[in-house]
């Protein structure tokens, strides 16, 4: 009876504690969701949580872990100097995604460094006329579909072009 008790009791702990689901953030600079700006929308976001991010106008970010961060039509990256996307450190085993963003009047600096995890970049448009550039440097895997890269400056190394 004892060990029955307390099989019953293990198995309700284990089943009130809270499981890691991946959750998605809505960001709308216009007030319609979780965060206005997208950096502490990143901030708060765990490993595998997607990010949604309303059209309007929004400040540079990074991300340092397997994220997906998802633009729907009418998002512009402007920074106060330039404009910033930058995926960095993202650790093996993680995949990190960025969709859908625009430059501002300057364009878009897009680096992605050091990543031993995964790396998707689809529908953005990098680099620019003013000190914008596009540097994919120490990445194992990285994937860009549908990128656009306006001069002055791109380098790369270890990315596959779509």
């Amino acid at each position: 009876m004892l060990w029955s008790t307390c099989h019953a009791a293990c198995a309700a702990l284990l089943l009130a504690a809270p499981a890691s689901a991946q959750r998605t953030f809505v960001v709308d600079a216009n007030g319609g969701g979780n965060f206005f700006d997208i950096r502490p929308a990143i901030d708060a976001a765990a490993p595998g949580d997607t990010l949604v991010v309303r059209a309007g106008v929004y400040g540079n970010f990074a991300a340092d872990r397997g994220l997906r961060v998802l633009g729907d039509p009418g998002v512009t990256i402007a920074g106060t100097r330039f404009s910033s996307i930058q995926i960095r450190d993202v650790p093996v085993g993680q995949s990190a995604v960025v969709r859908g963003f625009a430059p501002s009047f300057s364009g878009i600096s897009l680096v992605i460094s050091g990543c031993a995890g995964h790396v998707h970049v689809e529908n953005v448009v990098a680099g620019g006329p003013l000190f914008a550039t596009a540097s994919i440097v120490g990445c194992r895997n990285v994937t860009l579909d549908g990128v656009t890269v306006l001069l002055p400056v791109c380098e790369s190394s270890g990315a596959t072009w779509r």
